[in-house]
């Protein structure tokens, strides 16, 4: 149907992502453990395996995808599989504020909150195909990072509390209307392919009730999807027909 057909375009253009999305991953992780490499914390070990862990399931499906064995049409199981990782992942990826508030200086506070902020803004635009997961991840991250805030910083810290509501709401908006684009791109797509099934189906109808044969050129000058009543015409086989010129025949 139009709607599994749908969903398995959604869940591969995330797929097609998996090695951009695990690299800038497994880079964020280094570099935080090398930012708080003095204060030893294992938790954050833990935390990094967690997310690297979270990230990497999403290969099995590419190397599926890239191997052409990836489905044409989904359940909507695959959506909630989806919308499901990316809830643990933004759980994972806000509870690195909460984790390192207490022991960061101004310097790692800043780098962690440019990567948060890289990673919200990269993650909904690759998750964009599915506005449910796009915004799980979002708002879970958005709503640890605002807990951090009001639980480590001061008070005059609530304008920066603010501003990362509010971002958030943007961002959200934003993939809200990248979904509509993607779906209304979709359902182009799936209506032009309905209406060439349509005319081939008339155009063979044609063919087969009449004394006449259809035959159309590539741009090379071979003929394209001969029919068996075409190659009789010829006295050829379908094979000799694709490799001999049209002016040939």
């Amino acid at each position: 149907t139009t709607a599994s057909y749908f969903r398995a375009e959604q869940v591969r253009a995330i797929i097609s992502l998996a090695p951009l999305t695990i690299t800038a991953n497994l880079v964020n992780i280094l570099v935080i453990l090398y930012l708080f490499q003095e204060q030893q914390l294992p938790v954050l070990y833990l935390w990094g395996f967690s997310l690297f862990t979270v990230m990497s399931i999403g290969l099995r499906s590419w190397f599926k995808q890239q191997s052409g064995k990836a489905p044409t049409r989904s359940s909507s199981r695959a959506l909630k599989r989806a919308i499901q990782h990316s809830v643990v992942a933004g759980l994972i990826w806000g509870a690195l504020p909460l984790i390192t508030m207490g022991h960061a200086n101004t310097f790692q506070l800043e780098i962690i909150y440019i990567l948060m902020i890289g990673m919200i803004c990269a993650s909904s635009f690759a998750l964009s195909t599915i506005p449910a997961a796009a915004f799980c991840f979002v708002i879970l991250v958005s709503a640890e990072i605002i807990l951090a805030l009001f639980l480590f910083t001061p008070v005059y810290y609530s304008l920066l509390i603010f501003l990362f509501a509010v971002y958030a709401y943007i961002v959200c908006a934003a993939v809200l209307v990248q979904a509509k684009n993607f779906g209304a791109r979709l359902m182009a797509e799936a209506t032009s392919q309905q209406q060439q099934q349509l005319t081939s189906l008339l155009l063979h109808d044609f063919e087969t009730h009449t004394s006449d044969c259809l035959w159309e050129l590539n741009e090379k000058g071979f003929l394209q999807n001969p029919s068996a009543k075409l190659a009789t015409l010829f006295g050829l086989d379908v094979n000799q027909i694709h490799s001999t010129p049209f002016l040939d025949l």
